[in-house]
């Protein structure tokens, strides 16, 4: 289907861009595909890129083929292009590409090398850490969110952190950053489904804005109804007050709703 597709990519005048951006998405498929189709349509890019002829134009096509040639590992063909462009902003953008690329293959020294020689720009720096979260290098992305002028990517490693199960790194990153009541929310509501009331009502009481502490008691209150759920917390209720196993849900959930109804 590709083959029949690829033939058919046209410039438009009223957006000269959109072509040189499809034959550069086609190439990385034929890449993934190990297909030698990806030499000859990153090709058709690079000729096609060189022939616009708006200046402001061919500095963004530079661009997005080195990203192009970063994603699918061809490093030296990406530098090299890199090196060419002359606006300056699109080079810098060009390299941060390729640094980002370098993280996301697993090669941190070369990917922190490449950012620190064209001044250690912020957009590289985040591009980096999330290449890094999407591959698991939790390890990099921290490091990364821990260095100047950085520390407000913190939280989204610990919503990552969250999400994947790492609930006591993600705390660490709390203790960094205790107004980030988000995350607390996220962090709790995954305690709760484990069973772990008593942390996750912990972790829920410093969060300051009513209708945000409301809704963490609220998912809270759902995991402890949840039959699934079986804690040594809901034993120590039933066994010493009795009644209903609902009960502490109901419980949590008038606290929620005494946060968020009108005062009278």
């Amino acid at each position: 289907m590709l083959d029949s597709i690829v033939p058919s990519i046209q410039s438009s005048p009223q957006y000269p861009l959109e072509a040189n951006y499809s034959r550069i998405e086609a190439a990385q498929i034929y890449h993934r595909l190990d297909s030698r189709q990806a030499i000859e349509v990153s090709a058709q890019a690079r000729t096609s890129s060189a022939q616009l002829s708006d200046s402001q134009m061919l500095p963004l096509a530079q661009a997005a083929l080195v990203r192009g040639y970063a994603e699918v590992g061809e490093f030296d063909q990406a530098l090299v292009l890199a090196k060419s462009i002359d606006n300056v902003s699109q080079r810098q953008v060009a390299y941060g590409a390729i640094a980002t690329a370098y993280a996301r293959a697993g090669l941190p020294g070369e990917a922190d090398s490449l950012v620190k020689s064209i001044g250690n720009p912020q957009f590289a720096r985040a591009d980096m850490l999330r290449a890094y979260l999407e591959t698991e290098q939790y390890v990099q992305a921290e490091q990364v969110a821990q260095q100047p002028n950085m520390i407000e990517f913190l939280p989204e490693v610990g919503r990552t952190y969250c999400k994947a199960g790492r609930l006591e790194k993600a705390v660490t990153l709390i203790d960094q950053n205790p107004v980030e009541d988000w995350l607390r929310e996220c962090v709790a509501t995954e305690f709760a489904k484990q069973g772990e009331f008593e942390r996750a009502l912990a972790l829920v009481q410093p969060i300051e804005a009513p209708d945000d502490k409301a809704e963490a008691l609220t998912q809270i209150a759902v995991q402890y109804a949840n039959p699934a759920a079986d804690s040594r917390w809901q034993r120590f209720w039933q066994r010493w007050f009795g009644g209903d196993r609902l009960e502490p849900a109901a419980e949590i959930l008038d606290q929620a709703l005494s946060l968020i109804q009108p005062k009278t």
